[in-house]
């Protein structure tokens, strides 16, 4: 991934994208409801509100205070199982890492609206703000393969 001037943007030696602290992530793409997300990112700790995924209309993945996950955030997406590098993890009382983390979501439905990659609505200041390497997105469960998953995802990227 070039970045205009110097070349290949990197977290470590694997290749990122890396959005401005008050960047405006609103990659668009077809609205999917999610059931499973894998993820590989870090944050800058710049900005308080950085939302995992973004969506035109809705705001399932809202975060405040510097944490990962609003409490008003979707219910199906803070009563699912959240991990942080294969650790079960309360998203919504942990900060955001400021070092490159495998982040897995398996929401309690598939009813995770999304069709930005992070932006919040028309708020170009609410994206995440940092390093963001991997992201696979399923429609399905996938609780039963997620060790599986994690396990091939942290080989590649070493994170863990």
């Amino acid at each position: 991934i070039y970045d205009g001037t110097t070349g290949v943007t990197t977290d470590g030696t694997k290749p990122t994208i890396e959005f401005a602290s008050a960047g405006n992530s609103n990659l668009i793409f077809t609205r999917i409801n999610i059931q499973t997300i894998f993820t590989v990112r870090s944050s800058s700790g710049v900005q308080s509100r950085t939302n995992f995924m973004g969506d035109s209309a809705s705001n399932d993945y809202r975060s405040a205070g510097g944490v990962l996950l609003s409490t008003s955030a979707a219910s199906y997406v803070t009563g699912g199982s959240n991990y942080i590098d294969g650790a079960l993890t309360n998203y919504t009382t942990t900060a955001k890492p400021t070092t490159q983390s495998l982040f897995t979501m398996i929401h309690s439905s598939a009813s995770g609206r999304s069709n930005y990659l992070t932006q919040d609505r028309s708020f170009t200041v609410r994206s995440w703000d940092g390093p963001f390497s991997e992201l696979i997105i399923y429609t399905t469960d996938k609780s039963t393969d997620r060790t599986n998953i994690e396990d091939n995802i942290n080989t590649f990227y070493s994170i863990y």
